[in-house]
């Protein structure tokens, strides 16, 4: 029989967020740099050449790093499927509390989220906590090591540095 009280009452209760996503389009900012072009907008909208209009941080950072096979993953199905699973991860989680300890014991045995260099997992990833109001690195240095010694270190490099303190106009 069909369950006539589907969706009557109350809903479920939604997960408590660890970080709230700020408009700031860090991610799509770090991959148009990485990839010699400049981008910035209030909206987190792009339009592409033909038209084409993107929103949201982490499609116009896939966007910018689509022909960068350093960022993408290249012709290795594997882990261009990594990096997308992460970059998915990120976007769907990285708000609770449960996906920032996720990312805190991935990172525990890796230096980057996908293989052992920066790829787009990690630009919006880092984009993602940058841009988050909640998110406090020295606070979460005793809970999240791993997760913190990653953002930290993303910071120090160069394509990061400019982002790492006083946020960019836009």
């Amino acid at each position: 029989p069909k369950d006539k009280s589907a969706g009557k009452g109350k809903p479920p209760p939604a997960a408590v967020p660890a970080v709230e996503v700020s408009s700031i389009p860090y991610a799509a900012m770090i991959s148009a740099l990485l990839n010699g072009q400049q981008y910035s907008s209030k909206t987190d909208e792009f339009v592409a050449p033909d038209g084409t209009k993107l929103c949201g941080s982490h499609t116009i950072a896939r966007y910018f790093a689509y022909d960068n096979v350093d960022l993408t993953g290249g012709k290795n199905a594997a882990k261009a499927c990594a990096i997308h699973q992460w970059t998915d991860f990120v976007l769907l989680h990285i708000n609770t509390s449960s996906g920032l300890q996720a990312l805190d014991a991935h990172l525990e045995t890796n230096t980057y989220i996908v293989g052992y260099t920066m790829t787009l997992a990690d630009v919006v990833a880092w984009g993602a906590l940058r841009g988050s109001s909640l998110f406090d690195e020295n606070k979460l240095a005793s809970t999240r090591t791993h997760l913190t010694r990653w953002y930290r270190h993303c910071a120090k490099l160069n394509t990061f540095q400019q982002f790492s303190s006083a946020p960019p106009t836009v």
